[in-house]
């Protein structure tokens, strides 16, 4: 395994789909004091997933690192600082292959 930079002009636009298994939700609604956050599990655990892409046009200057099994990714993590707060954003953190999950 090794973790590299991802390179923008080659993975700017390039789509993924991401995959998740999850117990439940959080429901959010309207309180006395505000709003309120509960957990609805599902009967059972569900697998969801969504398309995405590398470097969205919405970041500002972002950068990435892929972490490599070879020349296959496995990973990457994605990111940027935000100009409004100076602060640095974590907008993505995916790992692409379920089976490579808990490895490391």
């Amino acid at each position: 395994m090794e973790i590299r930079p991802l390179d923008r002009e080659i993975y700017a636009g390039k789509t993924f789909t991401a995959c998740y298994r999850t117990n439940g939700y959080y429901e959010i609604r309207p309180s006395e004091t505000g709003f309120q956050m509960d957990y609805v599990p599902f009967a059972e655990p569900t697998e969801r997933s969504f398309d995405d892409v590398f470097f969205g046009e919405w970041l500002e200057d972002p950068i990435a690192f892929g972490v490599f099994e070879g020349d296959k990714l496995i990973g990457y993590v994605e990111g940027s600082i935000e100009g409004w707060n100076n602060r640095f954003r974590l907008s993505n953190i995916c790992v692409l292959d379920f089976s490579e999950r808990s490895r490391g």
